[in-house]
């Protein structure tokens, strides 16, 4: 800075002692230069910089030559030139030197920690033109560590002001590291919450997630630092706090459409009463229709009921779904149907097996035809399905 001073004195352009209008016309040429050579970076160099990135086959360059990193850049120039000829505007006045002195170091550390925040931003950007949804999770990180260099910063500039290391202000801040960490306890937990979950991968935009606790069933749209937006199938928006997905246990169907393997469980009630031994004409009747039954029964062929060969009916009528024919649901490892505990309600059969069809709309089409054909089916083999009596039902009986 002196050598500035002494080079501006000797030149003989500023007196030791400066006029009132000296100094104004020292301060206007400083802002000019200043203007200028923003205006230099930002619409020379920057244009230039732009068509480069553009002519390029790569797309990280388009992320990085930003207009906002050009400006940050062009900014952080102006700062660094206008603090080394700020002096002049106070010569002879110490006090006032020493005061454009600290002012300009904080300026030029602003500009700094906007550039590189600003090169943060761009640096996810460019992380996210794979479009590797995986990297949408770590949004979190990149909010921490922009917090991380304004609190740097902030830091540095209160040492410049009071004339202080910054160890000595870290030693100080120590004392108040618990209000500190009750202040920003949401960050904090929500930044260990999104590490924990990066590391183990639990979440993603995209996933299909139900967590019964927060009546959430949705996919999730983003996930930052603090909380976890997620669109719900009745088009509703739910945010979660990032933390309260490790404290609550969810599910998460990525995995299904990751394979294309969605379960079909359902359960048809059969009347009890309607199970009965197959003797004679029926049991000729229902070999006739099922032709993969268990011949090797431990009961034997002769106390073999009518369910026996309903289920067996039924595996042999969803068999044929396991062809790969394009527009046909696809079904893998294992086929079950089973009999439940007897309930109140009737003898439970279940439907047991995985489909192709994921998607919401055919899924639920198509498990809707598996439980139509099942109940449709009982009449062949004398079965009925269980029903509470309705009103009407009540009404008929006679007295």
């Amino acid at each position: 800075m002196s050598n500035i001073i002494d080079i501006a004195i000797q030149s003989g352009w500023l007196s030791a002692e400066p006029t009132a209008l000296e100094r104004i016309t020292t301060t206007a040429i400083i802002t000019a230069i200043g203007i200028i050579v923003y205006l230099f970076c930002t619409k020379v160099i920057g244009e230039i910089l732009k068509r480069f990135a553009k002519r390029t086959k790569a797309k990280w360059d388009d992320h990085l030559f930003t207009p906002q990193m050009i400006k940050a850049l062009s900014t952080l120039a102006v700062a660094i030139i206008c603090f080394s000829l700020a002096p002049l505007i106070a010569i002879g006045s110490p006090g006032s030197i020493n005061l454009i002195n600290k002012a300009g170091q904080i300026i030029i550390l602003f500009a700094g920690i906007r550039v590189v925040n600003t090169f943060i931003t761009s640096f996810y950007a460019i992380s996210d033109i794979t479009n590797v949804k995986r990297i949408k999770t770590l949004r979190g990180v990149f909010q921490v560590l922009k917090f991380v260099v304004i609190v740097i910063g902030i830091i540095i500039s209160i040492g410049i002001l009071i004339n202080e290391d910054v160890g000595t202000i870290l030693a100080a801040m120590g004392a108040y590291a618990a209000v500190i960490v009750l202040l920003f306890q949401d960050t904090i937990l929500g930044f260990v919450a999104g590490v924990i979950m990066n590391a183990y991968d639990t979440l993603q935009p995209g996933d299909w997630v139900v967590m019964d606790a927060m009546n959430i069933n949705g996919e999730v749209l983003e996930t930052n630092l603090n909380i976890v937006k997620i669109l719900n199938w009745d088009n509703s928006i739910a945010t979660v706090p990032t933390r309260i997905f490790l404290e609550k246990s969810f599910q998460n169907y990525r995995q299904m459409r990751m394979e294309k393997s969605r379960r079909v469980c359902e359960k048809i009630f059969i009347d009890i009463n309607s199970v009965a031994t197959a003797k004679d004409s029926a049991l000729e009747s229902y070999k006739q229709i099922v032709t993969n039954w268990n011949q090797n029964a431990v009961c034997g062929e002769d106390r073999l009921t009518n369910l026996h060969f309903y289920r067996y009916y039924l595996e042999q009528m969803y068999a044929p779904l396991r062809s790969t024919e394009p527009k046909q649901p696809v079904t893998h490892r294992h086929i079950m149907i089973k009999t439940l505990q007897a309930t109140p309600t009737g003898l439970p059969v279940e439907i047991y097996f995985f489909t192709s069809a994921t998607e919401w709309v055919d899924f639920e089409h198509f498990k809707a035809e598996v439980v139509e054909t099942a109940i449709a089916a009982l009449s062949l083999f004398d079965l009925r399905p269980f029903q509470s009596p309705a009103g009407t039902d009540i009404a008929g009986i006679k007295a």
